[in-house]
């Protein structure tokens, strides 16, 4: 997906410009904006081709888009904050209780390296697999850059190595504890931490899995408020709601 086509509630996150026909188009604003300021790095920038004005503004218009009444052109919209991720329609975002956070972690924890995406539709919250040959059906191959669809893009190897060094420090049992520890030290790290829980303590197994799988939600929730798919609010509602479990 290029850059330009990408919903404005993430590119304003990533600091680049929403064009205005965009934020006409899929927020419901009946005419384009005669102007939309949004903080931009330090500065402030004016969004290209907000003046061209597609008809009249309705009133309801400009409550919709919350443009400050005062700014009517360039000159009063210099030095305006307004983040336009968050003030056009704030709240169109999906509700956490129904998307699929596991998914969204297989999505973020998958390592494998042939040429596939997992895609995530900012309107439903419901996630695609694309590949090159086949697209997003199966059948029919397209372009990333043609689908609405926001790219889940896999966290670094090392974010989920660390989950296994966290529970092996945390383990009270020292023999266990040690042996866990060894068990990550180098390549196949992965692979002898699962062989070393299922043949020699596969009563840490139920554990593992609450501790592993609550930090891969916290970064399914973290992943879904850093792309603005839901509000700050219930991310930390989930956050302080679900700590690490205790270990034994």
């Amino acid at each position: 997906m290029k850059p330009e086509e990408r919903p404005c509630r993430v590119l304003a996150r990533e600091r680049v410009w929403p064009p205005v026909r965009l934020v006409v188009e899929r927020w419901g604003a009946r005419d384009l904006l005669d102007v939309a300021a949004v903080g931009v790095g330090s500065g402030d920038s004016l969004l290209a081709g907000s003046w061209a004005c597609l008809g009249e503004e309705d009133e309801d218009d400009l409550l919709a888009v919350r443009r400050p009444a005062d700014i009517t052109g360039p000159v009063q919209a210099a030095g305006c904050q307004w983040d336009l991720g968050r003030e056009i329609y704030p709240g169109l975002v999906l509700d956490l209780s129904s998307l699929d956070l596991e998914e969204i972690a297989n999505a973020l924890a998958d390592q494998t390296d042939y040429e596939h995406s997992w895609l995530s539709n900012p309107d439903t919250g419901e996630i695609a697999f694309w590949t090159a040959d086949t697209g997003i059906d199966g059948q029919t191959p397209v372009d990333l850059d043609e689908l609405d669809l926001i790219v889940i893009q896999p966290l670094p190897s090392w974010i989920w190595y660390q989950d296994m060094a966290d529970f092996a420090d945390g383990i009270t049992d020292e023999r266990a504890r040690r042996r866990l520890a060894r068990a990550i030290q180098g390549k196949g790290a992965f692979r002898r931490f699962k062989d070393e829980l299922h043949e020699e303590h596969p009563d840490l197994l139920p554990t593992w899995y609450a501790f592993r799988d609550t930090r891969a939600s916290r970064r399914a929730v973290q992943w879904l408020a850093d792309n603005s798919l839901i509000d700050d609010g219930s991310a930390n509602s989930f956050f302080s709601g679900h700590p690490d479990p205790a270990l034994p």
